[in-house]
């Protein structure tokens, strides 16, 4: 099973790679295109995707996946697959009902969301409603992106992974492909009118998202009709699941929320800092911490259902490793190399060198929690498949506490700015995922020692070397040729050059399993290539 579940992680990794890549491409175009410190374009634009974002995480990868998933991998183990398909579309029925009632509330009081969510945009002539109606044409897209979660949890289950880690492709193709041109058509100098041709090729984005799963969802069986169901038990119990859930991810919407309220009373150009370092950290997540917990919960679930506790610790364990050695690493990376990485992928266009400096400043604040914050992802499904909800909840409003006085007190009391922001986002990740664990090992008994503490040690002493190699083909590199955008480029290169090889060797030296298979996995997919 571990070695299945680092080829189907690898696997997964590689097209959400590519997704993530893409992705960047998308936000370097637009970065140099709009600008980022000093354009208004740009915050308003990142405010205005942000908030139906929000409640993405409420209907799509947050609270319903949580509570569907699980469950819907468990009824196909135990009572067939017609039963689990049927429960599919109860809950997309119900999906579009509440979601579209959402949207049409959002477009009609979306001045007093952005009013809520970015106080400090009205300060500044234009910019509040140019927010607004960039929210209004965006909010459809939280249907699109909530049903593409719902076929990728049904996909996921049946053990086909390749539509659902392809599938946030689109979004970049759309904005790339219709946005991009549309926005030039609206407005060749890239106004205020060319930000809402961008807008609309996001929604067309969200819209292929959805498109591309339902062939291989056919294929596997599932045909969509409309069907409510109150009456189904499996439907209601996904309800019952999705309560505290609902809580929990509540929190992460008032977390959010306060943290933009923050960026946007501390001037302008901050909401576009954050959102450009947090793209970049959203690599690794998504490569690794979102890539292991697509492939473990279905897993998970079904050890559950039989009751398997054994192999639920063991596979649990595995999962949390893989993520460990895969984050760690990618932390310190971040770290060290931040102003070069910026300076190559957004330093292009109207994206200065203030700009350049101000996102890597938050990039590495935001890598200090990289490896709690992937961890999460692949904890809290696993609570939820074993039925509590509840805990996760608690933990989740406890760092709305948490994140409300750092945030305070790191950006404006000690005055550290967005970066305090950044730095506030970390503690919280690091403080939910120690609580987390706590939690688990209440179900499972002891495994943090042997499992991950153990193991963890090794990684952070090849991290450490690793970081060392980086640091020094950095300086090197920099010695001979200066400060300069190919002088950054050829940095990158040498420094993660020097990175892996240098972990790999350590890694393999300290006989990590995780590392080890991992590179199994790829060279039996390149050999089986050749």
């Amino acid at each position: 099973m571990s070695r299945a579940l680092a080829r189907h992680a690898g696997y997964v990794s590689a097209l959400t790679a590519a997704s993530r890549v893409l992705g960047l491409v998308r936000e370097q175009v637009f970065f140099a295109l709009f600008g980022a410190g000093g354009s208004v374009l740009s915050d308003a634009f990142h405010t205005a995707n942000r908030i139906p974002n929000l409640f993405r995480d409420l209907f799509a990868e947050g609270a319903l996946t949580a509570a569907f998933v699980p469950t819907f991998a468990q009824i196909a183990e135990k009572h067939g697959q017609e039963r689990a398909w049927r429960l599919g579309r109860s809950v997309a029925t119900a999906l579009v009902l509440v979601v579209a009632a959402l949207s049409v509330a959002g477009i009609i009081f979306a001045p007093r969301v952005v009013s809520v969510v970015a106080p400090g945009f009205e300060d500044i002539p234009g910019k509040a409603e140019l927010t607004v109606r960039l929210t209004r044409i965006l909010w459809p897209f939280l249907l699109f992106a909530s049903l593409a979660a719902v076929w990728a949890g049904m996909l996921n289950s049946r053990g086909r992974f390749t539509a659902p880690a392809a599938s946030p492709m689109m979004l970049s193709v759309a904005t790339l492909g219709v946005g991009v041109p549309l926005a030039y058509v609206l407005d060749p100098t890239f106004g205020a009118r060319a930000i809402v041709g961008l807008a609309i090729g996001v929604l067309c984005g969200g819209c292929l998202q959805w498109v591309v799963q339902m062939r291989p969802l056919r294929r596997e069986g599932f045909g969509f009709r409309f069907r409510l169901g109150l009456s189904d038990p499996d439907l209601r119990r996904v309800l019952v699941l999705m309560a505290p859930a609902v809580v929990g991810v509540s929190a992460t919407l008032i977390n959010v929320t306060v943290n933009t309220r923050f960026a946007t009373l501390l001037g302008n150009g901050r909401v576009a800092w954050l959102y450009g370092a947090f793209r970049l950290v959203q690599l690794p997540i998504g490569v690794f911490g979102v890539a292991v917990a697509t492939v473990a919960i279905p897993s998970l679930s079904r050890d559950t259902a039989r009751e398997d506790i054994e192999a639920f610790r063991r596979l649990l364990g595995r999962s949390i490793r893989l993520v460990l050695v895969l984050c760690i690493p990618s932390a310190c990376g971040l770290i060290v190399l931040a102003r070069p990485l910026v300076s190559v992928i957004y330093g292009h266009g109207r994206f200065d060198a203030t700009d350049v400096a101000q996102v890597a400043g938050a990039v590495r604040y935001y890598a200090i929690g990289l490896a709690g914050y992937a961890a999460i992802k692949v904890f809290a499904p696993a609570l939820y498949a074993l039925g509590d909800t509840r805990r996760p909840a608690a933990v989740s409003l406890f760092s709305i506490v948490v994140n409300v006085c750092l945030s305070w007190f790191l950006a404006i009391k000690l005055g550290f700015g967005h970066r305090g922001l950044a730095l506030s986002v970390s503690a919280v990740a690091m403080t939910n995922v120690t609580l987390l664990a706590w939690v688990m090992r209440r179900h499972v008994g002891p495994y943090l020692r042997a499992e991950i503490l153990a193991p963890g040690a090794k990684i952070a002493v090849a991290t450490a070397g690793m970081g060392a190699a980086c640091l020094a083909a950095r300086h090197a590199v920099e010695g001979l040729f200066g400060v300069s955008f190919l002088a950054d480029a050829a940095a990158l290169v040498a420094a993660i050059g020097a990175s892996l090889v240098a972990f790999g060797l350590l890694a393999r030296a300290l006989r990590l399993t995780e590392a080890e298979e991992l590179l199994a996995a790829i060279a039996s997919r390149f050999s089986g290539r050749r």
